[in-house]
């Protein structure tokens, strides 16, 4: 079975395949873990650090620097360095996903899982007994590879069906976690 997918998915669709991504080997030792939303813990992460760095910078006018308070803000400075970057890092990869306009081909046989990009000179394929599990999300599917390097093929929701219908008919040696 192949699937040509022309159209580009919504945004949440990409948000959740980012979150995918950067919480891979957490999902490969637990399958069942709860996928968090990383762009909302960073953006919380960064607005916390930022009202403490603050509010540490007060109270050090207020009653001077002595080195813990130092010590505080200069934890505090790395935190918002810190998040700021990771979240610069997550949307990168957001915008990167979604600027990609060509048609993707999703190849499922006996053999393995393909994903191809029409136009491109490479795709990616791994045979079944390389894929650890396979997972239904809320905006998508995705296929785990069972290896370090974060190989994971996903699909829209909308596919859903014709996906689960073929695993269902060919049933290849596959957890599946819906």
């Amino acid at each position: 079975m192949w699937l040509k997918i022309n159209e580009h998915s919504g945004e949440e669709f990409y948000r959740e395949c980012v979150n995918v991504m950067m919480q891979y080997p957490q999902l490969l030792k637990d399958h069942g873990a709860k996928l968090s939303d990383l762009f909302t813990v960073q953006t919380t992460i960064f607005f916390a650090s930022a009202v403490i760095f603050i509010a540490v910078n007060v109270l050090g006018l207020m009653w001077g620097y002595k080195a813990s308070v130092i010590v505080a803000l200069v934890l505090l400075g790395f935190s918002v360095v810190r998040s700021l970057v990771s979240r610069k890092r997550l949307y990168d990869m957001l915008r990167s996903l979604m600027s990609e306009e060509r048609a993707q081909i999703l190849s499922l046989d006996r053999e393995a899982i393909t994903l191809k990009i029409e136009g491109a000179d490479h795709s990616a394929r791994v045979p079944w007994e390389n894929i650890a599990f396979a997972r239904v999300f809320d905006k998508s599917v995705c296929f785990f590879a069972d290896s370090s390097k974060h190989v994971v093929f996903t699909v829209d929701r909308e596919y859903e069906d014709q996906v689960l219908n073929w695993i269902d008919v060919e049933k290849p040696e596959l957890e599946l976690i819906e």
